[in-house]
C-alpha cells in the first residue's frame, strides 16, 4: 500500500507565524493598556480607601513609553484597528503626561537681584547617617547660594552640628534658622527638617504627623515689602525600602526569625502599602493648613511620591508646579538605583511669578535639590 504524505506551504507556515505574534502582540497591548489606565486614574483614587492604584501609577511612564512602542508595532502589522486603539491610549494618556513632563521651552529673562533664590535639599542627613557625601551636599549648597535653604533628613550630630552651622551662617549668610525634630535617634542625635534664610522667618509652626517615625512638615511666615508669603517645608512618609529590596529580581525567602513572611516581596509590598495610606493623612493634614492660610502659600520638600499620585494632585489642585511652569523635561530629583524619579517639588501660590525652577544636578547624597528663583518684592 502507497505512503501517503501531507505537506503544509511553507507560505501558509508564516501566516500562521504571523497571525499567532499579531495575537501575542494584542494581548501585551491590552494588557499594557489596562494597567496604563489604572496609572492613568490613580491620583483621583485616594490610597486610604484602595492602594493598588497609586501602585500602578509610580509606573505611569514605563506604560506609556510601552504604549509609544505598540504604536510603532501596529504600524508595521498595518493594523489600523491597533493604531487607532494606541492613539486613543496617547491621548486619554496626555494630562499625566503634562504633569511628569515640563514642556516650557523659552527662559525666561531676569535680574538674579530682583529674585528670591529658594533651594529644597533632602540633604540625607549630610552624609554622616548614611553616605560619606557631607562634603558633595555643603558644595551643593555653596554654589547654588540661596536666599532661603529648606532641607529634609536634617540630621543634628552632636559633634558635628556646631560645624555645619558655623558654614551656614559664617560662609553662606544665613542668620535665621529654625531646626525641627522628628526623632530622637539617640540620646543627643536628632533626625528631622530645617529652615536657614538670609531673610527674617516669623511664626514657626510644626504640622505634626501623628502616624510616622520620623516624616513631619512645618512652616514659617516671610514678611516682604508688600506682601506676606507662608512657606511649608514637608518630608512626606517615606517607604523605607533596603537597598536589596530594590531589585525585585534579586528578592529572595525569609528566615521565619524575620516576622515570619515567606518572601521579601511580601514585606516590600507592605511597606509600599503603609506608606501610600500614611502619605495619604498627610496629605490632609497638609492641604487643610494650605487652605486656612491667610497669606499666599509655597510649599516645598520631599514628597516621596511622583506626579502621578493622589498626593501631587490634591495639592497642585490648588498650588502651581514651579518646574513645569519654567522648565523642559522630566526634572528627575532622585539621584538613586531608580532613574528618572521626580519626587521633590517646589509649588507656588497661581500669584506668586516663578522666574525659572531648576535642578542642581550634582551628586551630594541620594536627592538632588531643587532650586526656584522667585520674584517677589522681597529686598
Amino acid at each position: 500500500m502507497k505512503k501517503t504524505y501531507f505537506s503544509v506551504p511553507v507560505k501558509n507556515i508564516n501566516v500562521l507565524f504571523r497571525r499567532f505574534f499579531f495575537l501575542l502582540f494584542t494581548l501585551f497591548f491590552c494588557i499594557n493598556s489596562l494597567c496604563l489606565f489604572i496609572a492613568i486614574v490613580s491620583p483621583f483614587i485616594n490610597p486610604k480607601y484602595f492602594w493598588l492604584p497609586a501602585l500602578f501609577g509610580l509606573f505611569f511612564k514605563i506604560f506609556f513609553l510601552a504604549n509609544c512602542i505598540f504604536i510603532i508595532g501596529y504600524f508595521l502589522y498595518r493594523s489600523k484597528r491597533g493604531i487607532v486603539a494606541c492613539l486613543l491610549a496617547f491621548t486619554i494618556s496626555i494630562p499625566s503626561l503634562a504633569a511628569n513632563f515640563g514642556f516650557h521651552f523659552r527662559e525666561d529673562k531676569y535680574e538674579q537681584n530682583d529674585a528670591l533664590r529658594l533651594m529644597t535639599y533632602n540633604c540625607t542627613s549630610f552624609g554622616w547617617f548614611k553616605n560619606p557625601d557631607y562634603e558633595g551636599v555643603v558644595s551643593n549648597i555653596r554654589n547654588a547660594n540661596p536666599d532661603i535653604l529648606c532641607l529634609q533628613e536634617y540630621y543634628k550630630h552632636t559633634k558635628k552640628h556646631k560645624k555645619l552651622l558655623q558654614f551656614l551662617s559664617n560662609e553662606m549668610g544665613f542668620k535665621y534658622y529654625y531646626e525641627y525634630t522628628t526623632r530622637v535617634l539617640k540620646s543627643k542625635n536628632q533626625v528631622g527638617q530645617a529652615y536657614f534664610s538670609k531673610i527674617p522667618l516669623h511664626n514657626f509652626s510644626p504640622i505634626v504627623f501623628s502616624n510616622n517615625t520620623s516624616n513631619g512638615a512645618s512652616y514659617v511666615d516671610i514678611y516682604l515689602k508688600n506682601d506676606t508669603v507662608r512657606l511649608i517645608n514637608v518630608h512626606f512618609q517615606s517607604i523605607r525600602l533596603h537597598e536589596k529590596e530594590y531589585d525585585i529580581t534579586n528578592l529572595k525567602p525569609l528566615e521565619p526569625s524575620e516576622g515570619g513572611k515567606s518572601n521579601q516581596l511580601i514585606i516590600s509590598l507592605e511597606k509600599i502599602r503603609n506608606a501610600f495610606r500614611r502619605r495619604s493623612y498627610q496629605t490632609m493634614q497638609v492641604d487643610s493648613v494650605i487652605k486656612n492660610s491667610p497669606y499666599k502659600v509655597i510649599v516645598c520638600g520631599d514628597f516621596n511620591d511622583t506626579p502621578n499620585s493622589y498626593l501631587y494632585k490634591t495639592l497642585t489642585n490648588s498650588l502651581d508646579d514651579s518646574y513645569l511652569k519654567t522648565n523642559f523635561g522630566i526634572g528627575s530629583s532622585f539621584a538613586g538605583k531608580i532613574p528618572g524619579l521626580r519626587i521633590d517639588y517646589i509649588l507656588t501660590d497661581p500669584d506668586i511669578k516663578v522666574a525659572k525652577t531648576f535642578v542642581w544636578r550634582h551628586v551630594g547624597g541620594q536627592h538632588y535639590p531643587l532650586v526656584s528663583d522667585i520674584l517677589l518684592d522681597n529686598k
